[in-house]
């Protein structure tokens, strides 16, 4: 599988759907110029990367573009394995929307649907040092930034440094938001 296709399955599952159709954007405007074993793949991570967006049309174009993709070149089994919740969905439109799957094409859909991951991986949140999950934890709580440094024996700037520091992996500006974040990802879990 090429890189751009590891790539996109990797950020699918983390939940990163916008940016696997930005990794993949280049694969499609080659279209039939591109690799065909690579380009089923490129496009099932769209359709599913689409389907969580929301833009069902778009995924289901892209799904039926892959699907009669792997009938063409005669594949025997998926290139890639999709989340289950997106690929019973866009499996169902398939069906739904054409007269008759050929047997083909609906023992390809068995098959995708066989291989289908179960659950979605929500995403981890930034990997933090030490002492960025020390003062996260700290900023949790209700202390002022000089009672998190008391507590901690060091400065209040250097506790204003790490926070800074902090706030920065997180792409965030300010404690409340820090904190959010945090929770989200499953940090204080």
């Amino acid at each position: 599988m090429g890189l751009d296709v590891q790539r996109a399955s990797a950020l699918l599952r983390l939940g990163e759907d916008r940016q696997v159709l930005i990794a993949t954007d280049h694969c499609v405007r080659l279209g039939q110029r591109h690799c065909l074993r690579t380009l089923a793949s490129v496009l099932l991570l769209r359709a599913a990367a689409n389907e969580r967006l929301g833009h069902h049309q778009a995924a289901d174009a892209a799904f039926g573009d892959a699907v009669g993709l792997l009938h063409r070149t005669g594949a025997s089994h998926p290139p890639v394995a999709l989340p289950r919740n997106e690929t019973v969905a866009l499996a169902v439109r398939l069906r739904g929307g054409r007269r008759g799957l050929d047997a083909a094409r609906e023992a390809l859909l068995g098959r995708l649907l066989a291989t289908a991951a179960p659950l979605r991986v929500e995403p981890t949140g930034p990997v933090l040092t030490p002492r960025e999950a020390l003062i996260a934890r700290e900023l949790r709580g209700p202390g002022t930034l000089s009672q998190i440094a008391a507590a901690l024996f060091v400065s209040r700037n250097t506790v204003k440094s790490q926070t800074r520091s902090l706030y920065r992996k997180l792409m965030v500006t300010n404690r409340a938001d820090a904190v959010a974040q945090l929770e989200r990802s499953g940090f204080f879990d």
